[in-house]
């Protein structure tokens, strides 16, 4: 649940961290330091990727795993929204789990690559947190 925060707009959105990571590079760095970042920033999944998995249903219906996932996050578990709700229930369990646990570990992924990346320029003494 709290993944969803890192890709939403909130202030912690991952897009905005390495933004963020960005400014804080020293102007005398490395042209390599300001290309990882680049690749750091087209690596990182955003809100409007979609999965790679899609689901289709005996009805002709489709969805991505990010689509199922909104449904059970704001239909089920947090808005109660009847829509989303109405929605999930021409979906399987399997394939609600399966959305949740695909793209979880994509964002999971994400969030820490962009840490991975900060520790380490922390570590390489590119700048310091006070």
């Amino acid at each position: 649940m709290l993944l969803r925060k890192y890709y939403s707009s909130d202030e912690v959105q991952l897009a905005k961290v390495i933004d963020s990571f960005r400014r804080l590079i020293p102007d005398d760095a490395s042209p390599d330091v300001l290309h990882t970042v680049d690749l750091l920033e087209k690596d990182t999944p955003s809100q409007g990727n979609k999965s790679q998995i899609v689901f289709s249903n005996a009805d002709g219906s489709y969805s991505s795993s990010v689509d199922l996932l909104f449904d059970v996050l704001y239909g089920i578990t947090l808005h109660g929204d009847p829509d989303r709700i109405q929605r999930l229930a021409r979906w399987p369990i399997t394939a609600q789990c399966l959305a949740l646990y695909e793209s979880n570990v994509e964002r999971r992924k994400g969030v820490v690559t962009v840490r991975q990346y900060i520790d380490l320029a922390i570590k390489d003494g590119l700048f310091a947190l006070d």
